[in-house]
């Protein structure tokens, strides 16, 4: 999502995706070694070798020691750390956490209010023209509901399943609105039996889970969007869209998801999804959130890049 940012305000960009694994022990150790290996990586990983780039955005623990690698082998290569690389932030020449991380504060690290991603108006328009025909068979009225599930944080317990599909019931016949339906790998596999078999029938569309996948159609299609809270990347991609979004709270929280959202509902983001609706949800538009334009374009201020 940031490579794509940098992209459009630097047409002239090529970027080139890497994904790398770390043999044992290298991939449990700490990846702030005195000299990086190369030769750590798997050997399902993707090559890395010269020519080195000028640029490297790494993400995840995975990336830190060959990214760091790469600049012993070439010094000049410019490194951004996405999330929180945990200790020596002052290796890297960005950090973008999230805020809700509460790194400590520093001159190289960059702030960002969720997570960064691929949403944006060029995503959504693009991705309507493929499935126009499922979308223009359901009701003028459209909600995109992406739910969520486990993790180490929520739970999808029967309770909030009951409470979760009475809700969107309620909602259907308040506003004769058509829902639009994906799950995830959380979801687990009871739990989206049970939702396919409450809203098996049209104007419905339950998404199977088969390429292609109508995710960022759904998003621009939708009018108003109804989340379960335990993604911060669902979350903050739904933002990005300009949309009314709804959160229906599953059973768990963390202190760093009460940040999250609480950052998200100030800012006019984010509100409940109301229990037992009676009436439509408003479609009035909110804010658009799209930080990873914004943190693009604070890294090509900050190196000259324009």
């Amino acid at each position: 999502g940031l490579a794509e940012a940098l992209q459009r305000r630097l047409p002239g960009l090529s970027v080139i995706n890497k994904r790398v694994n770390l043999r044992a022990p290298w991939g449990s150790l700490t990846p702030f070694l005195p000299r990086p290996a190369l030769s750590a990586l798997t050997a399902d990983s993707d090559p890395l070798s010269a020519p080195w780039p000028d640029l490297v955005i790494g993400v995840g623990r995975q990336s830190i020691a060959p990214a760091l690698a790469i600049r012993h082998e070439h010094p000049s290569t410019t490194l951004i750390q996405l999330q929180r690389p945990t200790a020596w932030a002052s290796r890297f020449d960005v950090v973008v956490p999230p805020a809700h991380d509460q790194m400590r504060v520093a001159p190289n690290v960059i702030e960002s209010l969720g997570a960064l991603h691929r949403v944006s108006t060029d995503t959504l328009e693009s991705a309507l023209p493929a499935f126009s025909k499922q979308i223009t068979a359901l009701n003028p009225t459209r909600y995109a509901v992406m739910i969520g599930g486990n993790s180490k944080t929520h739970q999808m317990t029967e309770a909030a399943l009951d409470r979760l599909i009475t809700d969107l019931k309620d909602l259907v016949g308040a506003s004769d609105a058509s829902l639009m339906i994906s799950t995830s790998r959380r979801t687990g596999a009871e739990a989206e039996e049970r939702l396919r078999e409450a809203f098996d029938r049209a104007p419905h569309w339950f998404w199977d889970g088969q390429a292609p996948n109508p995710y960022f159609a759904f998003l621009a299609a939708a009018d108003a969007i109804i989340l379960t809270n335990d993604s911060v990347s669902m979350i903050s991609e739904a933002a990005a869209t300009g949309k009314p979004i709804y959160l229906f709270d599953l059973t768990g929280d963390s202190a760093k998801f009460k940040r999250f959202h609480g950052a998200m509902e100030q800012k006019g983001l984010t509100e409940p999804l109301p229990r037992q609706p009676r009436s439509p949800l408003t479609t009035k538009p909110r804010p658009v959130l799209q930080e990873a334009d914004r943190v693009g374009g604070v890294i090509i201020e900050r190196f000259g890049w324009g």
